[in-house]
């Protein structure tokens, strides 16, 4: 699986997404439920919200400065249970997510959007003194959503389990993914691009799975990689979308296969993709 690109431009791209992959044994018929996740770059005005991530493309305008705020890029997952793409029951049957990268900004200061992660997503970026910037998901939290005066009191502070906050008037988006990544600050000449979403891969060391009887307000983390269902992949491969492997930890530069697997990149561009290989049947 191949998580998407946020949104950005031929100068300032947004991150690219990740890559997960694996082996598993299934029952005959079984049914499972791919979600792709869609390129931010796709959200071309305020009401189009991108799938598998739900922000949006902002115009931001202040003092003769207009520019950017791009939408995040879309996790790409496997779910054993079918409901809409943010339902929580639906999400939470996730055995495996790529992760979307972040959306850049270009209001103020221009930066590219934070990579799609492994267990960890990668940071977005800032300029200005005041705030923060925005953070990378990981495997028991959403990334931290930057902060200024120009972002609303009531704003959420962190993204959410396999959804982006749609801060306002925040400046870049994260991307989505198992958890998805922080939208950048504004506020006072601070300005940032979105974070990048955290990869799962049910039975990947490092990976924490919740219980099967979480809530979307109270969510119950495992401590261990394997799904509650009991369906783990073998053979697991976790590759971030700045091209690193992960297994409990970030590892070497390694190159993640093209989706006709005839050659290699360095991570997911445009938007994501998911291919099932039948190695045998009984």
């Amino acid at each position: 699986m191949w998580g998407a690109q946020g949104g950005g431009t031929t100068s300032y791209s947004g991150g690219a997404g990740g890559y997960t992959s694996g082996e598993i044994s299934l029952n005959k018929n079984m049914l499972l439920y791919l979600y792709v996740g869609e390129n931010g770059s796709n959200a071309s005005t305020q009401d189009y919200f991108i799938f598998n991530n739900g922000t949006t493309c902002t115009i931001i305008s202040y003092n003769n400065k207009t520019g950017y705020s791009y939408a995040g890029g879309g996790s790409t997952d496997i779910r054993l249970t079918n409901g809409s793409w943010q339902d929580f029951s639906s999400l939470k049957s996730r055995i495996m997510v790529a992760s979307g990268g972040g959306g850049a900004n270009t209001y103020v200061s221009s930066f590219s959007g934070g990579a799609g992660g492994g267990l960890d997503g990668y940071n977005g970026n800032k300029t200005g003194s005041n705030g923060n910037l925005a953070t990378g998901g990981t495997q028991i939290l959403g990334g931290i959503n930057g902060l200024g005066n120009r972002v609303t009191s009531d704003s959420p502070v962190n993204s959410g389990f396999g959804y982006t906050s749609l801060i306002a008037n925040s400046t870049g988006r994260g991307g989505n993914g198992y958890y998805a990544g922080g939208s950048g600050p504004h506020g006072h000449m601070t300005v940032g691009s979105g974070a990048g979403g955290s990869s799962f891969i049910s039975g990947h060391n490092g990976c924490n799975a919740i219980k099967e009887n979480s809530t979307s307000d109270n969510i119950i983390h495992t401590g261990q990689s394997v799904h509650y269902s009991g369906y783990q992949f073998t053979n697991t491969k976790m590759i971030d979308g700045m091209g690193y492997s992960w297994s409990d930890i970030k590892g070497e530069y390694t190159a993640i296969p093209s989706h006709d697997g005839k050659s290699t990149i360095v991570g997911n561009t445009g938007n994501g993709y998911a291919k099932i290989n039948l190695i045998s049947k009984k």
